[in-house]
């Protein structure tokens, strides 16, 4: 087993379709009473099974990143008080720009991260599967690859040099993550059955087996390795509605037609910040 320095942290980042648990849309609406007396718990309590496991190998120094509608879907009062909790949408997202993913990424000693209730990938099948946003995204390609959050996430902190230790939930997202590689732990935590109907685990079982399992995962933190997506890099989409013209800047690293985007630039990390501030720009 490999002991962790006081230095080193992981980072947790959430969304919440593929929580344990979490069965419906009113579970997820931010702002709502089930969301928020219900919903909320579900997802602090997924949240705090891995971190107890990555708190009981020696890793004091745990961020969280919320990834869903807003943010601030947990319940604060409930997270343990060695998480360190990080703006909303500040870990994989353009919102804070690129000096925040470079001062969390070099400067803050961040060995691996966990992903809890990230939904499968558009068409995957999933509880609620979508690609970023089901409102926008009929489909999103990386080098010519169906992709949604789970990869291109993994794809990001690979650019730091950092792997993904262990991904929490449905089927979908687990096989999502098999393909961005085959070797990281996978928490399934509920699956989609016949018309509509979902199978789960009941909480206690689902919180007993994150934290086993992300446990295991780092016992084998040594033999981990980050998921590097190839250079040049391209980034393709489909959206649902008319595309916003292209700024100036963007101009030659972004084409659109029929709806349909090309991102091309030198490297995953640059196609990903253009991704995101053309998606940016679409919904504000």
């Amino acid at each position: 087993m490999r002991p962790f320095r006081s230095d080193e942290a992981f980072l947790i980042i959430s969304d919440m379709e593929g929580v344990s648990g979490l069965v419906d849309d009113a579970l997820l609406s931010s702002g709502g009473r089930f969301w928020r007396n219900y919903g909320r718990y579900l997802l602090t309590w997924d949240v705090n099974a891995a971190a107890m496991a990555l708190f009981s190998r020696g890793i004091k120094r745990i961020y969280l990143s919320e990834n869903h509608n807003l943010g601030r879907n947990t319940v604060p009062e409930e997270l343990p008080p060695f998480i360190d909790v990080l703006p909303p949408h500040s870990a994989n997202t353009s919102m804070r720009g690129t000096g925040f993913w470079e001062e969390l990424y070099t400067k803050r000693n961040i060995m691996g991260a966990i992903l809890v209730g990230f939904p499968g990938m558009a068409g995957s099948g999933g509880f609620k599967s979508h690609s970023w946003d089901s409102n926008i995204f009929e489909y999103i390609r990386v080098n010519g690859r169906e992709a949604g959050s789970i990869t291109m996430t993994a794809g990001l902190f690979g650019e730091y040099g950092i792997p993904v230790a262990a991904i929490i939930g449905d089927e979908a997202a687990a096989r999502e993550m098999r393909l961005v590689d085959p070797n990281i732990i996978v928490v399934t935590v509920k699956k989609m059955a016949e018309n509509g109907w979902v199978e789960l685990l009941p909480p206690e079982s689902a919180h007993s087996l994150i934290t086993q399992k992300v446990t295991h995962a780092l016992d084998g933190f040594d033999r981990m390795r980050p998921f590097r997506i190839e250079k040049p890099a391209r980034i393709e989409f489909k959206l649902k509605m008319d595309i916003p013209p292209v700024t100036k800047e963007e101009n030659g690293r972004i084409h659109v037609k029929n709806r349909k985007v090309l991102i091309e630039a030198k490297s995953f990390l640059e196609a990903y910040y253009s991704f995101w501030n053309y998606y940016l720009s679409i919904i504000f």
